[in-house]
Parts: structure tokens; C-alpha cells; sequence
């Protein structure tokens, strides 16, 4: 009977000591159920986060090629514009010569004409001073006539 005891007591001994297993293990079974859950969790942010991320790269994707559109439109708006301010460049360089081919003109136009006007001065310089002389001359004239159409008065009245 002791030893009934003995194996009674050591068997529930063993019991306990399984419950106790048990509930070890029970509780690292809860354990584990809430790590799965915080890994499944953490699983469906990773496949939302991959989502997100592969949108995301769609998304670069299309910028990164309207910016290399944008690129290319540039390029060809430069090389139009320099295309166009070689034109104005030629078209400056032209109207800078015909400019400068008008300003010799006119400057060769301007020392003839004033040489002319001073030809033209002098020869009513000397024009005005023939007037002066004649003018001169017709008085003396003048003068004489008066003297002898006064001498001729005289003499027909003594």
C-alpha cells in the first residue's frame, strides 16, 4: 500500500508536473499563435508595402520618361533657338553692313553737298560783290548823267 502510495504520489507528481508541461506549453503555443499573427500581419504591410513600392516604381517609371520626353523637347527647343539666333546673327551682320554702306553713302552724299554749298556761296559772294560794283558803277553813271543833263540845263538857260 506505501508502495501504491509512493507510485500514486510520484504519478501525481507526474501529473502536475505535466500540467504544468501543458501549460507551458500552451502558453508558448499562445506564444506562438500571436507571433504568427503579428508575422502574418507584418506580411500582408510587406505585401501593401510591395505594392505600394511596385506602384510606386510604375509611377517613377512614367515620370522618368515624360522627363526624358521633356528632354529631348528641350534639346530640339535649343537647337531651334540657336538655329534661329544664327539667323538674326546673319540677319545683324547684313543689316550692319547695308547700315554701314548707307552711312558712307550718305556721308560722301553730305561733303559733296557741302562742297557744293560752299562752291555755290562763293559764287554768290562773288555774284553779290559784281551787284555791288555794277550797283557802284550805275551810280557813278547815274551821277554823270545827272552832272550832264544838269550841265545841259545850265546851258540852255544862260
Amino acid at each position: 500500500l506505501v508502495a501504491l502510495e509512493a507510485k500514486e504520489r510520484a504519478a501525481g507528481g507526474e501529473i502536475k508536473l505535466l500540467r504544468s508541461d501543458r501549460d507551458a506549453a500552451k502558453d508558448e503555443l499562445a506564444r506562438t499563435r500571436v507571433q504568427i499573427a503579428r508575422y502574418e500581419e507584418r506580411s500582408k504591410d510587406v505585401v501593401g508595402y510591395t505594392g505600394e513600392i511596385t506602384g510606386l516604381k510604375k509611377e517613377l517609371e512614367k515620370k522618368d520618361e515624360r522627363n526624358k520626353n521633356l528632354e529631348m523637347e528641350n534639346e530640339a527647343l535649343k537647337a531651334e533657338i540657336e538655329s534661329v539666333l544664327d539667323q538674326y546673327s546673319v540677319n545683324i551682320a547684313k543689316v550692319r553692313a547695308v547700315a554701314s554702306e548707307q552711312l558712307e553713302l550718305e556721308h560722301s552724299m553730305r561733303q559733296r553737298l557741302q562742297a557744293e554749298v560752299k562752291e555755290a556761296k562763293a559764287a554768290i559772294r562773288d555774284m553779290s560783290k559784281e551787284v555791288k560794283d555794277r550797283n557802284a558803277l550805275l551810280n557813278v553813271l547815274e551821277d554823270r548823267l545827272t552832272d550832264m543833263n544838269a550841265g545841259e540845263v545850265g546851258v540852255e538857260t544862260a
